[in-house]
């Protein structure tokens, strides 16, 4: 679980992103932590490709952030870190960055994991057998299944 809060760090971003796209190109499946970890980052971002009205609210509360750290920054005589100097930064170009350099490689590559994990499945959706989810080893019929209250995992 720290791992996956820890993952929403835009410091590990370009990290996460190459680690995904070689489990991509791998023939051998996908972490299943990674995995997570990036969904959930993906999640954390995507602000952008929600309506404008949402989308808005949370840059001006993101943005608000980093300018009170370079406030900060600047009363201790730092220098200002990336998109913190309220002076400098152009909301709209730092949003076009933002959605261009991250958001949008962030959801293709999401699209591809989920593309990945999910395809087996499809053709197993049809299947008349079930297994339940507690791995017993006897087989049911979809006549077998209940209809409420439990999960089975299609084979």
């Amino acid at each position: 679980m720290i791992e996956i809060v820890l993952a929403t760090d835009m410091s590990s971003h370009f990290a996460q992103i190459k680690t995904m796209k070689a489990m991509l190109s791998s023939p051998e499946g996908i972490d299943k932590t990674k995995a997570v970890c990036l969904i959930v980052h993906a999640c954390d971002i995507s602000h952008a490709s929600k309506p404008w009205e949402l989308h808005s609210r949370w840059t001006e509360g993101v943005l608000e952030e980093f300018f009170r750290q370079g406030d900060l920054e600047a009363s201790m005589g730092l220098p200002y870190s990336p998109l913190c100097d309220r002076n400098t930064v152009h909301v709209a170009d730092s949003q076009i960055g933002f959605i261009d350099f991250i958001v949008e490689p962030t959801m293709i590559i999401c699209g591809e994991m989920l593309t990945r994990i999910i395809e087996p499945l499809v053709p197993l959706q049809s299947s008349d057998t079930f297994l339940p989810c507690d791995n017993s080893d006897s087989l049911l019929t979809s006549a077998d299944v209940p209809q409420e209250h439990e999960t089975f995992v299609f084979l």
